[in-house]
């Protein structure tokens, strides 16, 4: 990525907690913007025009229409984390009450937390994990709660995925985890992500949430399976490498992302937090960054080279990803899997029954639907 004054004007201003040196590049390089509609847009895409308002709204040299954006984004958001605040409570209280367990996971808690101000990132879901179990009991309390799930729950759905969605006009869309971290590269343990919960207290109401080494790990893997892109994933992790500094085992981070098979993700994640964000690496994990292959680093130049671009070519963030992770033989196997998968899983992606005709018909088409549904994002 050849950075650009916008870019770079970006980048500056999404460190944890920018130095002085770093504030003054920052408006010496803001008095040679002129594209001020691209930065904003780009702050937008990204998600993290709120974080850009907080260290830029006092500045005397911004215009007043550019400052007038970011505020707009900033007090949405305001807004859009209140509701959340208040709809997470009762969805975890509804399912406390029903006997099921529930880890808020990213989301106005995490936020909190690593900001201090539930203002400055923004979600576009609730996330919650429950056990497989409590699956029944999930479905039931959130339609009970007015939730529709998409699609429709079957079997079938409930045997391919490792989540569910659900809908209520008015109100975020919730994830239901059950799951975590399985889809496509990656297959630990349920008991992976249960086995170190905390407690954490939140607007008067005290929650389970995950341990901090799994924090970041599930921030790692999230950051990876959306193909280390929008930006705001990556200064998640990277606030979280500086706040949780101190309070995190950093060897154990490290042995339990050996046994989710998340050392490659994690390696990359690191490394762009480090050289995009200047974020310092702990001594205890930073061997992780310096044993990169050197296919592992054509990857991230590859990645890092069109993170201001959108998506890579059609499919190709996919395709990267599946060689990070794998050999040459496992990666064949997985793409080709993923273009002609089961007639069960055919099912599940498209929500026809299992014993119709038309899953045939859907199975011949897959190819193209991937195409289509990558080239449509």
């Amino acid at each position: 990525m050849a950075p650009d004054n916008v870019t770079s004007l970006i980048l500056l201003l999404l460190r944890h907690v920018p130095s002085e040196e770093h504030l003054d590049g920052a408006r010496e390089l803001i008095r040679s913007v002129t594209d001020w509609q691209r930065l904003i847009h780009i702050s937008l895409v990204h998600g993290v025009a709120p974080l850009i308002y907080s260290r830029i709204s006092a500045w005397s040299d911004l215009p007043e229409e550019v400052r007038e954006g970011f505020k707009k984004a900033y007090l949405h958001n305001v807004a859009d984390t209140e509701r959340s605040s208040f709809e997470l409570r009762e969805i975890v209280s509804s399912l406390k009450a029903a006997g099921a367990e529930a880890v808020p996971i990213k989301g106005v808690i995490g936020t909190e937390e690593v900001y201090g101000d539930l203002s400055l990132y923004p979600s576009s879901d609730i996330d919650i994990m429950v056990r497989a179990r409590d699956v029944p009991a999930t479905i039931t309390v959130m339609k009970k709660m007015g939730y529709h799930p998409e699609p429709e729950i079957t079997a079938n759905y409930l045997d391919c995925y490792d989540e569910l969605h659900f809908f209520k006009d008015g109100a975020k869309p919730v994830d239901v985890h059950f799951r975590l971290g399985k889809r496509r590269y990656f297959d630990m343990p349920e008991d992976f992500w249960w086995e170190d919960l905390r407690n954490q207290d939140f607007r008067g109401h005290r929650y389970q949430v995950l341990s901090y080494e799994k924090t970041i790990l599930f921030a790692v893997i999230h950051l990876f399976q959306h193909g280390y892109s929008p930006l705001k994933f990556l200064v998640n992790i990277s606030e979280m490498l500086n706040v949780y500094d101190g309070k995190v085992n950093w060897l154990k981070l490290k042995e339990d992302a050996s046994q989710a098979g998340i050392c490659k993700p994690l390696s990359l994640s690191l490394c762009f937090a480090r050289d995009l964000l200047g974020t310092p690496i702990p001594k205890a994990i930073s061997s992780v960054v310096e044993n990169l292959s050197f296919k592992d680093r054509w990857i991230y130049k590859r990645i890092k080279g069109n993170l201001f671009k959108g998506n890579i070519s059609l499919s190709a963030e996919t395709f990267l990803l599946t060689i990070l992770q794998y050999n040459a033989a496992e990666v064949v196997k997985r793409m080709l899997k993923w273009i002609f998968p089961s007639v069960k899983e055919v099912a599940c992606r498209y929500n026809v029954p299992r014993k119709s005709g038309a899953v045939y018909i859907y199975y011949l088409l897959n190819p193209v639907l991937l195409l289509l549904k990558r080239k449509n994002k």
